[in-house]
């Protein structure tokens, strides 16, 4: 959650945008899963866990499958009715959405949304939004990988239970509490 954050923190300032909304692409299921929604627009905001099929949004898939970003402005000609209807449920009037590709793969997106008005990003912020998202991807996959081996560290492989080491160090928090507290 906090790398999550870190990263939204990052693209809005970088890129002067509202609202920042990054996604995992669950392959197996062909769903994006909302990681964290930032967006000073409550009645905006798409709550973390939300699954979207993709054949619900083409946008989407051709994002997902050819990694590749794509811009969005609410006034563009022929925009599909899924992106119309994605348009307006989160009122934006620009979108700009790029994929995560981490060690080679794809393993989610990045949304950045704006309210004001159209906006036509140009060239660099374009490049500096991909550039940010590839260093947001080995972040999360870097995040990923530090909870498996924590969680390795402190369970059986073979039953799954805590084992020992969880329960001293579970032990030492409590002491530390009990002391804190009295």
């Amino acid at each position: 959650e906090a790398v999550l954050n870190a990263i939204a923190d990052y693209f809005i300032a970088a890129l002067e945008v509202e609202s920042c909304t990054i996604s995992g692409w669950d392959i197996e299921r062909d769903e994006v899963v909302t990681l964290l929604d930032r967006d000073p627009e409550p009645t905006a905001q798409v709550a973390v866990g939300s699954r979207f099929r993709i054949p619900d949004y083409p946008h989407y898939a051709a994002l997902l499958h050819e990694s590749r970003s794509l811009i969005v402005r609410r006034g563009d000609p022929g925009l599909d009715e899924a992106l119309v209807r994605w348009l307006d449920a989160y009122l934006w009037q620009s979108l700009l959405t790029m994929p995560l590709i981490g060690k080679g793969r794809v393993i989610g997106l990045v949304e950045l949304g704006e309210r004001r008005r159209e906006r036509d990003f140009s060239a660099d912020e374009i490049r500096l939004a991909e550039s940010l998202a590839g260093q947001a991807a080995a972040a999360i996959e870097n995040a990923r990988l530090f909870s498996a081996v924590q969680l390795l560290a402190v369970t059986d492989s073979l039953t799954g239970l805590h084992n020992r080491r969880h329960f001293i160090e579970l032990a030492e928090r409590e002491f530390q509490r009990a002391r804190r507290y009295r």
